[in-house]
């Protein structure tokens, strides 16, 4: 038998959350602002599945290039093969965190 090749096909490991985690109140990642061309990394959490990225986007690096009151527009560079692609995707704030990597 094949396996499945779904979109959250073996995500098991991905989406689970040690006890910590589940305790956490994530009201505040709302209100962060983010500005364009900001660097941002794809952190998605599991307990918001509106918007969810595809598992291929997991902890990739990408720029802002638009936002709304609750979605942000990030633009991430996908190589399939020996092309490089300018992808496009919108996802809700709570799946993004900023990137901490300032020259000391």
């Amino acid at each position: 038998m094949s396996k499945n090749k779904g979109a959250r096909a073996r995500t098991r490991k991905i989406f689970s959350k040690n006890r910590i985690q589940k305790k956490e109140n994530n009201s505040h990642i709302r209100k962060i602002l983010y500005k364009v061309n900001d660097k941002i990394i794809i952190k998605p959490n599991s307990s918001f599945q509106k918007d969810l990225p595809n598992k291929w986007y997991f902890g990739k690096i990408g720029r802002v290039l638009g936002m709304t009151r609750d979605k942000v527009g990030i633009g991430v560079q996908k190589k399939i093969k020996n092309k490089k692609f300018f992808k496009i995707i919108i996802l809700d704030k709570m799946h993004i965190r900023h990137i901490c990597s300032k020259p000391h």
